[in-house]
């Protein structure tokens, strides 16, 4: 995490850990500046472990659970807005996920090189064209999250 003038960035700096941190946060300063406000609600914290976007099941899980005299959500999962603009995150472009085998071919690194298939750069050559796919005009984006292996 790194700072930089009145902002942090960083993973989980403006995402679901970042909301969760932000709602303890917010709870705690306001028990101390308004002790009656905050003793005179029933603060109720509810976690969506769907990233991003409030899923319906977790929706149909809030109006279950939630008494009805319920009057306000506040939902913490921001997207970083722009320099002067904080935004929530309304909306997913959707989501796929893949896996990508490859096998190599042994071969000796010295003496038989050219007979031999190295998994591990074909594989970065597969990645290279996922992250090539990418087109912010279209607002299409890949994101290469993960990656592991393991040798015979």
């Amino acid at each position: 995490m790194a700072a930089e003038g009145d902002r942090i960035y960083g993973p989980g700096t403006n995402d679901i850990k970042g909301g969760t941190a932000l709602i303890y946060l917010m709870l705690a300063a306001l028990r101390e500046a308004a002790p009656e406000l905050y003793a005179s609600a029933n603060w109720i914290v509810a976690l969506n472990a769907c990233e991003e976007v409030d899923s319906s099941d977790f929706g149909v899980a809030c109006e279950r659970f939630l008494p009805p005299e319920t009057v306000a959500c506040l939902i913490f999962e921001a997207d970083g807005g722009e320099e002067d603009r904080f935004s929530v995150v309304a909306v997913r472009k959707g989501r796929a996920t893949f896996t990508v085998r490859v096998e190599g071919r042994g071969a000796h690194a010295g003496g038989g090189h050219a007979s031999g298939a190295n998994a591990i750069v074909q594989l970065a050559e597969v990645v290279t064209r996922l992250a090539a796919l990418t087109d912010y005009v279209a607002e299409v984006t890949v994101n290469v999250g993960t990656i592991s292996g393991h040798g015979k």
